[in-house]
């Protein structure tokens, strides 16, 4: 992955979910770790995406915490978490959009996207 051709919201994201799954002791970052850190992102797109949807950001926030609680979990190891197959397979999904729609850089708008098309 291209870190250069993310967009700075889609870098912090990213870090933030790094953050999230070390946190947590947690050996891979899920998209769930991504998706909590895209609604909790201020001034982001997702959340302004689904408050237009009519989905309050905080309720989403507050479905994903029992979830992430009963991610696996590694003690005693100092590693950084690495990115899931499902993690990359919604950046993957994410960067056809963004092809497909012509742009250079992978947004959060795209990885939301990513989210809902991964398989």
């Amino acid at each position: 992955m291209r870190l250069d051709k993310l967009t700075i919201k889609t870098q912090e994201a990213l870090s933030e979910a790094l953050g999230l799954a070390s946190d947590a002791g947690h050996p891979q970052i899920e998209p769930l770790h991504l998706l909590a850190s895209l609604i909790g992102q201020e001034g982001g797109a997702v959340p302004s995406i689904l408050q237009r949807l009519g989905v309050p950001p905080a309720q989403v926030a507050q479905a994903i915490g029992p979830h992430l609680n009963q991610l696996p979990k590694v003690t005693g190891a100092n590693a950084q978490p690495g990115l899931s197959q499902a993690t990359q397979q919604v950046l993957d999904s994410g960067w056809k959009f963004a092809t497909q729609l012509k742009d250079e850089y992978l947004s959060t708008e795209h990885v939301l996207l990513g989210m809902l098309k991964a398989d």
